[in-house]
């Protein structure tokens, strides 16, 4: 019994593991990306893995805009070029 439960141990861990890989890797691809999806799972309270940011475009003030996606819900969110969010907004 003490050896299966083991192995169910390890198997969770890995997999919070992975979870941890998929954000640090997001967060590294696109930090601006990675601060709207952070924000979204804060206010939906759903799963990194739940959520989604696609750049749309850059507007007059050199923001980057993202639709982002999080349990159905969709949201407009603009980044500056530090990374941090200056609107974030329901579509």
């Amino acid at each position: 019994m003490k050896l299966k439960f083991g192995y169910i141990a390890g198997a969770a861990a890995l997999a919070a593991l992975a979870g941890c890989v998929d954000e640090m890797g997001a967060a590294m691809e696109d930090p601006g990306a990675f601060a709207c999806r952070e924000r979204a799972v804060s206010l939906m309270r759903v799963d990194f893995d739940m959520t989604s940011a696609t750049p749309i475009n850059f507007d007059a003030f050199g923001y980057r805009n993202y639709s982002v996606n999080a349990g159905g819900v969709n949201f407009r969110c603009s980044v500056n070029d530090e990374g941090n969010i200056v609107a974030f907004s329901r579509m």
